[in-house]
């Protein structure tokens, strides 16, 4: 009975993570073969640049040893309609042989975190369950990382300039003109707090996101940590803000490392300025 929740468990992982959430991850048909695999691309051998769409590897090093018996494969999938500062086009590629996800499959063991990159949104938000499935069981990178507690600053501010997830309670939304913050706490020169540009948080809106709606809920974000006044992160999707079912209070427990690849608060409505979190009145 174990075994048949499990694999039940493990379908649903696998067509959660299929299913696409937007047209710009389709603008084009992948149909090659590997010619080389490196640390941060892999390329055909028709010459074309990619990299695997809605990820960024735990070591890229590791990741690529990790994928180096692929090369000759043949794949087939689709990619982005454009190229990123390194010349390289975002794709969800599948073995032709077996049907294997390569995305899915370093996410699911562990090698690599989920992360839209440069992207407007992750091209399959299933993949989000795939990871928390890998840090539930503590494979590859999840045995010894684990999210940063927003409840706790100085853990959070020493990843600045690296990747982290970040779990914690939204005590307040501030929308200002330029920048919507969500604030972990209630001393803008201390706690952490998400920046979220004006343009971005409008899209959001429209997907259903609110100030009322996140103000006192339980979430994890995902980005690069900054540091102004305050530890932070911006953020321009709502792709990567999940909200928690366990929903509960923080409990101040002991964090580890973060996952690689002033003054007092007034009410949300309150007057503001325009800079990124830390920097400025949230």
């Amino acid at each position: 009975m174990l075994l048949q929740a499990r694999a039940l468990c493990l379908v649903w992982l696998a067509l959660a993570a299929a299913a696409p959430a937007n047209a710009a991850c389709e603008d084009g048909i992948v149909d090659g073969r590997i010619a080389r695999i490196e640390v941060d691309r892999i390329v055909l051998e028709e010459g074309e640049v990619l990299r695997l769409a809605d990820i960024r590897p735990a070591d890229e090093t590791a990741t690529a040893r990790r994928l180096a018996p692929l090369r000759g494969a043949r794949v087939s999938g689709t990619k982005a309609g454009t190229e990123d500062r390194w010349g390289r086009r975002a794709a969800r590629l599948v073995l032709t042989e077996g049907g294997t996800d390569l995305a899915q499959s370093l996410v699911a063991e562990g090698l690599a975190i989920v992360d839209p990159g440069e992207q407007d949104g992750l091209c399959r938000r299933g993949l989000l369950a795939v990871e928390d499935d890998a840090r539930r069981r503590r494979v590859g990178m999840w045995e010894s990382e684990i999210p940063l507690p927003a409840a706790d600053p100085a853990v959070i501010a020493s990843s600045v300039g690296r990747f982290a997830l970040v779990e914690g309670r939204i005590v307040s939304v501030g929308e200002r003109t330029r920048w919507t913050y969500l604030n972990f706490g209630r001393d803008f020169a201390r706690d952490f707090a998400v920046s979220i540009p004006r343009r971005r948080w409008d899209e959001m809106k429209r997907r259903g996101l609110s100030a009322a709606a996140l103000r006192g809920r339980r979430v994890r974000v995902r980005g690069i940590v900054e540091m102004r006044r305050a530890p932070g992160m911006e953020i321009a999707t709502a792709d990567v803000i999940e909200q928690l079912e366990d929903d509960a209070p923080d409990t101040g427990r002991k964090a580890g490392r973060g996952a690689r690849p002033g003054g007092a608060r007034g009410d949300d409505q309150g007057a503001g300025g325009s800079a990124p979190a830390g920097g400025g009145t949230r």
